[in-house]
């Protein structure tokens, strides 16, 4: 948050006797800082749901975590501050270090401060702002302009430990900046002498509740705002030597501001404009921040107002998983130079096959990665999109983009055989080696096949016709928990299935296409992501019931997490396969993280969309009955 002046000294004090007292956290309490900073380290207090992250406040109701609940007093100290509490943490400086110069310059930044409060330091110990300094004591309250450089020096050879609260401030906590000792004045920069009359925090005994955590809030930049950081950014480039490009600029940031003020207009700081606020943005990425870098700009200011634009959406800072347009056309062009290969090609025998069958993101691509090392198993190596949808009759174009379903009247005898071709051009073992990186003669004749791609929760009619004996793995993760990560998926923009989607009024769908889908098209991310996985839940349990039971098995994936390998030896049983001591080696430890897993790995991460998922439960309960009486969900 832009603040008058670098420091705010606050007129608050907090009792450090009381504070070491409670402060008793072991090593193993500390993590490594999420930017990796050498030298950093923190413990998380109060968070989105409560859980361990690192999530923006956009990402759902601020709760203190375990770490805090042990910390009546840090609770009270919380209390004083007289606003709502968002994001806050001790971080631990090293001695002998100095924290990368950085400036909070995103939306989240941009609406929040941060509040330090020294608990272990020395006079040695210096906080840096905007080439300013100030050495904060040990049970000061101290905030500043974080949207200006700024860092840390530690030069002795002991840690310093910091209380960072962040906020977005309230009346009365702008009255406590009024009452502030500022130690530079904004016109001249000299230190002032003036002394301020300091309170001490009190500690009372089981008192927090009135303790305002910043509660689950939508909220975009308003109308206004958008005018304000776009007329920053043209200022910016009218300044620059891009004056041949600055009318074109001007009219893409007119268009900007027109089709936000529309947006806005119809939805506000609501959740169903979600789609249409991140469509704007990638609008606005692609016609005018793209062009950011063609002006050399002597002021930071437009910059930074494009930073906070397209950091709008955000939920974290974590990098995503990317695979760029580049990479994707390349992997087309190879497989297509594949399926071009050798028309004498013979084709190997499919001999029950392996299909895992889920909703998206229930977890399918690390059982694939896991039961894909088992010997005798070969793989695509990843999704089958390309392969299944590149013949034009299994293309949903082909029914008019009316869903991904596929039955067996679409299985025609040419469908068939082009299918398993394609499928046997892409044949990978456990190690990677191609099959036709093999001689003919090398090739196997008949292979034990394994395939994984969520879409497939609507085909399985269509598999079992072109595979007769294939096995069909039902991969189960509880509503909560897949419906939350569908919506982190939506929104990390990470997996379109078609961009643009006809007749979908925004840039892309993700994920599988249901049955009905256009009905949705002003809903909220939570209905569209409930609805997804309804529909391959249902459409799953009604396909394989018609079924004999001996080509299908359950697998639950809170025990596939929680003891993976009685849920492996399971699979292993049912399909027919052996492990050896590679996969004995894998399951002896925790599985690996997956690759696509936008973010850490938690039971209750869900939580933080928490008040968004319980609005759609009543449109589920039929389904989870049916789970319930079938004894799939717990």
């Amino acid at each position: 948050m832009k603040l008058d002046t670098e420091f705010y000294k606050l007129p608050l004090r907090l009792d450090i006797k009381r504070l070491e007292e409670e402060f008793q956290f072991s090593e193993q309490d500390w993590n490594e800082y999420p930017t990796k900073i050498t030298g950093k380290a923190w413990i998380i207090l109060v968070s989105v749901a409560g859980t361990l992250n690192d999530d923006f406040a956009i990402s759902g109701a601020m709760q203190p975590t375990p770490f805090l609940e042990r910390c009546p007093y840090l609770k009270q100290v919380m209390k004083a501050l007289n606003a709502p509490i968002s994001r806050s943490y001790l971080m631990r400086i090293t001695g002998g270090t100095q924290t990368p110069a950085q400036a909070d310059d995103n939306y989240h930044w941009f609406r929040r401060m941060a509040v330090h409060i020294p608990i272990v330091t020395n006079p040695a110990v210096q906080f840096f702002c905007n080439g300013k300094n100030v050495h904060m004591a040990a049970g000061e309250v101290w905030a500043f302009d974080n949207s200006q450089l700024h860092w840390m020096v530690n030069k002795t050879n002991q840690d310093c430990i910091h209380l960072i609260v962040e906020t977005k401030g309230s009346s009365a906590f702008q009255s406590m900046l009024a009452q502030a000792l500022q130690p530079y004045k904004s016109d001249g920069g000299d230190r002032q002498s003036d002394t301020i009359q300091v309170s001490d925090i009190p500690e009372t005994v089981n008192d927090d509740g009135q303790i305002l955590w910043e509660p689950d809030s939508f909220e975009v930049l308003t109308p206004q705002e958008i005018d304000n950081l776009t007329a920053l950014i043209l200022k910016d480039a009218e300044n620059s030597s891009m004056q041949q490009s600055f009318q074109r600029l001007a009219q893409s940031m007119e268009e900007f501001r027109r089709l936000w003020k529309k947006a806005f207009s119809q939805f506000g700081h609501h959740r169903r404009g979600e789609l249409a606020y991140q469509d704007l943005i990638a609008r606005f990425d692609d016609d005018i921040a793209a062009s950011g870098n063609k002006w050399q700009s002597q002021s930071v200011h437009g910059n930074n107002a494009i930073k906070v634009i397209r950091s709008m959406l955000l939920t974290s800072n974590r990098p995503l998983p990317n695979q760029s347009s580049k990479q994707l056309q390349l992997a087309r062009k190879k497989l297509k130079a594949k399926l071009m290969v050798d028309k004498d090609f013979q084709t190997p025998e499919f001999e029950k096959p392996i299909f895992i069958i889920s909703a998206p993101r229930a977890g399918s691509t690390l059982l694939f990665e896991t039961l894909s090392q088992f010997p005798e198993l070969w793989t695509i190596g990843d999704e089958s999109h390309e392969i299944i949808e590149g013949i034009p009759e299994l293309h949903p174009s082909a029914h008019n983009f009316s869903s991904n379903r596929l039955t067996e009247a679409d299985a025609l005898p040419h469908i068939r055989s082009s299918l398993r071709e394609r499928f046997a051009k892409q044949l990978q073992d456990r190690d990677g080696r191609e099959s036709l990186s093999l001689t003919p003669q090398e090739r196997p004749q008949r292979v034990r096949f394994l395939e994984k791609t969520p879409k497939n929760a609507l085909r399985i009619p269509f598999l079992k016709a072109v595979f007769p004996d294939a096995l069909f793995i039902f991969l189960y993760r509880e509503h909560t928990e897949n419906i939350s990560s569908l919506m982190e998926g939506w929104r990390s923009g990470k997996f379109p299935s078609y961009k643009p989607l006809p007749g979908w009024p925004y840039r892309q769908w993700c994920f599988l296409l249901t049955p009905g889908w256009s009905s949705l098209q002003e809903s909220s991310l939570a209905e569209i992501a409930a609805e997804q996985w309804k529909i391959a839940n249902t459409y799953i349990l009604n396909d394989l019931k018609a079924l004999p039971s001996t080509s299908w098995c359950i697998i639950r994936y809170c025990d596939l997490i929680q003891e993976p390998k009685k849920s492996i030896n399971k699979i292993a049983q049912f399909a027919g396969v052996n492990w050896d001591e590679k996969v004995e080696q894998i399951l002896f430890q925790s599985l690996p993280i997956a690759r696509r897993t936008l973010s850490a790995p938690s039971r209750d991460k869900w939580r933080k969309n928490e008040r968004e998922i319980a609005r759609v439960l009543p449109t589920l309960e039929p389904i989870i009955s049916v789970l319930e009486k079938a004894n799939i969900c717990q």
